[in-house]
């Protein structure tokens, strides 16, 4: 008799060890399933006609999305009527700062500033008329653009004469600066090189590698965070020294200042990943 209730008791606590077990591995996996659906939570914002080409995609606050086809057409996201509308054509390249300041270069690469809604106000300086070739802005305060000769300038608005000063950070053969993008959050400068590798730029003299594969499209947040998509139209994410594989199959990605991703799939289809 003693010796089956000791084998009794001995089989109540394996059954128990056991459902302790089984509960913690189904809390744990069920944890982490929720952790990365909240991570990862995906919405799909709106969907382009597919036969429109995307060149380019940029966000300013929230969902402030603003979009450039292969056609030169230029649109925005309308969070209100919730639909694309249409704000500009002969657009060649744009950007949009952390404080929803849109910049675009047109065809005749000239550089124009969206002030108003439906007014857009040229930026002259003739030196560097008609050699516009891309654009990132980190304010309304500070613009940078590249040439087609592939030099770098600077542009700092001066509120005193109403007007931007601008210089080159660059102008030798030994930089070439295909694109840029000035972080949101500490504005630190991330540039696109000519043979597509990115590096985060220091100064004249210094630039940080940061991949060993060529991106033809870049965004910065910070000094330890970019997103970049590659000519096999796959979307990474580098973080604190780590890449990872986000998506394949996109066009266009961006991220805000919140670390929300935007990106238009290979379907015209416009989502936004969620970071929280």
């Amino acid at each position: 008799m003693a010796l089956y209730q000791l084998s009794l008791i001995k089989l109540l606590r394996f059954n128990f060890v056991g459902a302790i077990i089984i509960f913690i591995i189904y809390f744990f996996f069920n944890d982490i399933n929720s952790l990365n659906k909240q991570v990862n939570k995906v919405n799909l914002i709106t969907t382009l006609p597919k036969d429109v080409g995307i060149k380019k995609i940029d966000v300013g606050q929230g969902e402030d999305i603003w979009i450039l086809d292969d056609n030169e057409v230029f649109y925005h996201w309308s969070t209100i009527r919730k639909e694309i509308v249409s704000m500009a054509d002969k657009i060649t390249d744009f950007a949009v700062g952390v404080d929803g300041t849109v910049a675009v270069i047109n065809s005749y690469r000239n550089l124009y500033i969206r002030n108003i809604n439906v007014w857009w106000g040229r930026l002259d300086e003739r030196r560097y008329n008609g050699f516009y070739y891309s654009i990132s802005i980190c304010d309304s305060k500070t613009i940078f653009i590249t040439t087609i000769f592939l030099d770098l300038i600077k542009g700092t608005y001066d509120s005193y004469t109403d007007t931007y000063k601008w210089e080159y950070v660059t102008f030798d053969n030994f930089h070439s600066f295909v694109q840029t993008s000035c972080a949101s959050r500490d504005q630190s400068l991330w540039i696109i090189g000519p043979y597509g590798y990115i590096s985060r730029y220091v100064n004249e003299h210094r630039q940080i590698p940061r991949s060993d594969i060529s991106f033809r499209q870049l965004k910065a947040l910070s000094e330890e965070y970019v997103i970049g998509v590659d000519y096999n139209n796959r979307l990474w994410e580098y973080s604190n020294g780590t890449w990872s594989l986000i998506r394949n199959d996109v066009k266009g990605a961006t991220v805000n200042y919140n670390g929300d991703i935007f990106l238009i799939d290979s379907e015209n289809s416009i989502y936004n990943i969620k970071r929280n």
